[in-house]
């Protein structure tokens, strides 16, 4: 047995899943069964898997069930948005291996190659205006590129990619948003409008216009390697949703909701160019309570009990950003 420890729940995962004591022995038979150079694992930015940096590679290990957490999901996610990113040569980790390995318990792993590079999310706001225009213009066409109908619409339908089954389709984003246990910290009244709005933008109207979406393009999620390209990693939140689901990520986490970022971002490409159009889709999104109070925090300088409405916050953003973009 090569993994000698006990899961069981959420409490066991969180003091195991970092150690790299516990996952070498594991690991190295995965490198060896995929022929893959294997040496001493290193640590990476702590996620909710195992994962670790292995020379030029990382390799992350899925939960397993008895954690308690759901990530048979995400295993097959990450893999679908992998696979896609290839497929539409965008800049992403290349996946180097994948499968599965009986042990103590049934762990799904993958094996993708390593992007050195700086967190844009940090460099961003540090680097010059041309750099900053050269990384907003990579990350609008990584956008297009991967909200491409063409090259997207098989997944969408659920058609031709055996994974696309695995991952949210668009009405499990919608009611997964009217049930989202983050709301309940917002006062009542506010979650009863939040629902409301969310029925009336996404359940009483229908849109045919869905595409493969990242989901979390956060600055932790894209990195800018020394010669200033921009990668994408981490597609485990991928879903299929309407392009304006990928924006809220985007204008709340990587641009750290900065107008004067935000503006020239939008003039790049965005559909809706209108704080309303974003609107709708942080009420949609999976974090969107968590940008609603940073709103609340950053614009109105609130707590989320202070906040009397959704159109307190609504109005708020409008005046920090600026109406519109075109």
């Amino acid at each position: 047995m090569l993994f000698n420890h006990i899961i069981s729940g959420i409490s066991s995962w969180s003091k195991l899943f970092q150690e790299r004591e516990v996952w070498a022995p594991l690991a190295e038979v995965i490198y060896r069964q995929n022929d893959i150079p294997f040496a001493e694992l290193e640590q990476l930015t702590p996620g909710t898997n195992a994962v670790f940096k292995i020379q030029n590679t990382v390799l992350k290990i899925f939960a397993p069930q008895e954690a308690d957490i759901s990530t048979v999901s995400d295993y097959y996610a990450e893999l679908l948005g992998l696979q896609t990113a290839q497929e539409l040569n965008l800049a992403a980790p290349r996946l180097l291996a994948q499968g599965e390995i009986e042990d103590r318990y049934h762990f799904n792993y993958i094996v993708m190659e390593y992007v050195a590079g700086e967190e844009l999310g940090g460099v961003l706001p540090l680097i010059s205006f041309g750099e900053q225009e050269k990384a907003l213009q990579q990350v609008s066409d990584m956008v297009k590129k991967l909200h491409r109908r063409e090259s997207t619409t098989s997944i969408a339908r659920g058609t031709t990619h055996a994974l696309s089954r695995y991952i949210s389709s668009y009405e499990e984003v919608v009611w997964r948003a009217l049930d989202n246990p983050r709301w309940q910290a917002f006062t009542m009244p506010v979650q009863q409008e939040v629902r409301k709005e969310i029925y009336h933008s996404f359940v009483a109207t229908t849109t045919s216009d869905l595409v493969y979406i990242h989901g979390d393009m956060t600055g932790e999620n894209l990195l800018r390697d020394a010669s200033g390209k921009i990668y994408l990693i981490d597609f485990a939140d991928g879903c299929i949703a309407p392009p304006g689901y990928e924006y809220p990520a985007i204008v709340c986490e990587l641009l750290d909701l900065n107008p004067d970022l935000v503006q020239r971002f939008y003039r790049y490409s965005c559909p809706g160019n209108s704080v309303d159009e974003l609107w709708r889709y942080i009420l949609l999104h999976d974090f969107g309570a968590d940008y609603l109070r940073k709103i609340a925090a950053r614009v109105l300088e609130k707590q989320l009990e202070e906040v009397a409405n959704l159109e307190e916050l609504r109005q708020g953003l409008a005046r920090h950003l600026g109406r519109n973009w075109e």
